[in-house]
């Protein structure tokens, strides 16, 4: 009789001991399947930031190419227009009367383009152009070296279509005049730095150009490291340039 105690007592005991065993797994189990469930969500959630930043990413890079292909095909113009000016000077004897209305139309176009493009050194290359037609108006240029002087500017802007750079110029921004720091991505992207704080792009419209400072703080961490990059003279890459 005490033995079959002893035995029934062995087998609850045993009993109790695996519920207790398998109520730990069990509860081992939920938590595992949560942090399982948890690591998914974020992984799904990095996946969709990723998905985000690669089709704006996408949508940037197609908006400076067709930017770039617009700038190109305008200086293509200019210089399809001077190329065919200097042939026929070369093959004949133009009257001053016939080449001064193509320099002037030259010129009109050129300040047209330098005034509707973003605001990169404006007033220094807006000058060259209003100082040559001037000269030309009168008379203090022969017409043959204001079409090396204007040819020579087309040569610079076609230069700036294709060149990124830091560079230090003044800004006018909130009715104050700021040295700040500019990235210049062609001539299409114009990023300034007045401040780690207060960085910013510049946005050229027909209605101007707005002075839009960064407030979402990864954006002021990417134009930061855009800075420091083209300051340690880091000219390629990955960079991200955000939507302001």
């Amino acid at each position: 009789m005490k033995k079959e105690l002893i035995a029934s007592l062995l087998l609850s005991a045993g009993g109790l001991f695996a519920d207790a065993q398998l109520e730990n797994l069990a509860k081992e189990l939920v938590e595992k399947r949560t942090e399982v469930d948890s690591i998914s969500t974020e992984l799904d959630i990095k996946k969709s930031e990723i998905k985000a930043l690669q089709e704006s990413t996408e949508a940037q890079k197609t908006d400076l190419q067709r930017l770039i292909k617009a700038e190109e095909t305008l200086i293509s113009k200019f210089n399809q227009d001077i190329t065919k000016l200097e042939k026929d000077l070369k093959t004949q004897e133009v009257p001053s009367d016939e080449i001064k209305p193509i320099l002037f139309s030259s010129l009109d176009a050129l300040e047209k383009h330098v005034s509707g493009g973003i605001p990169f050194k404006k007033d220094a290359r807006l000058a060259e152009v209003k100082q040559i037609r001037e000269m030309l108006t009168n008379d203090q240029l022969v017409p043959e070296k204001a079409l090396s002087k204007v040819w020579s500017m087309l040569e610079s802007e076609f230069r700036l279509t294709r060149e990124n750079g830091l560079y230090r110029q003044n800004i006018e921004m909130d009715g104050k005049i700021h040295l700040a720091d500019i990235v210049k991505i062609g001539m299409n992207k114009l990023f300034f730095k007045i401040s780690e704080t207060q960085v910013g792009e510049v946005i050229s419209s027909g209605a101007g150009d707005r002075y839009v400072v960064a407030t979402k703080k990864e954006d002021v961490e990417s134009l930061n490291v855009l800075f420091d990059n083209f300051q340690k003279k880091i000219r390629t890459g990955y960079f991200v340039f955000p939507k302001l």
